[in-house]
């Protein structure tokens, strides 16, 4: 079993620059404010996922259960441009893209927060409004 960790900022800098497997790569990197001594900031992307209300109190993924539908019934896509503003109510589910492309190597992983600012205005919740992403390296060498 690969230990998995979470990375400063020095290493998280020395990783960008590595080639290969234990190299990391965020794409595009605009600005290295993005990268604070602990975190790297992402931006959110255009493509929404918005939980549609529905009586099912959870989203049942297993073929087998006589009420499954697809997960996609679930939510309603929606595109906003750079900018634009988008509201959030209160319980609702919003699945979300970034404008970074991330690859990490298979001996680190990522906690993806909201920010605090999010937080604090009431939007999200300690136990709901994070996840954990293990390492995945896609073929860097592809051109497009």
């Amino acid at each position: 079993m690969v230990e998995r960790k979470c990375m400063i900022k020095q290493e998280l800098l020395e990783r960008l620059n590595r080639p290969g497997p234990q190299g990391l790569w965020i794409e595009p990197l605009l600005d290295p404010a993005q990268i604070g001594e602990l975190t790297t900031d992402l931006r959110l992307g255009y493509d929404f996922l918005v939980s549609i209300v529905t009586r099912r109190p959870y989203i049942g993924v297993a073929k087998d259960d006589a009420g499954f539908r697809a997960v996609s019934s679930y939510f309603q896509p929606t595109r906003r441009e750079l900018g634009e503003r988008f509201i959030l109510y209160p319980d609702q589910i919003v699945l979300t893209t970034t404008l970074e492309y991330v690859a990490l190597p298979s001996d680190v992983y990522a906690d993806v927060f909201t920010r605090s600012s999010y937080t604090s205005s009431g939007n999200c919740s300690e136990h709901n409004d994070a996840a954990r992403v293990s390492g995945v390296l896609p073929n860097r060498d592809v051109q497009s």
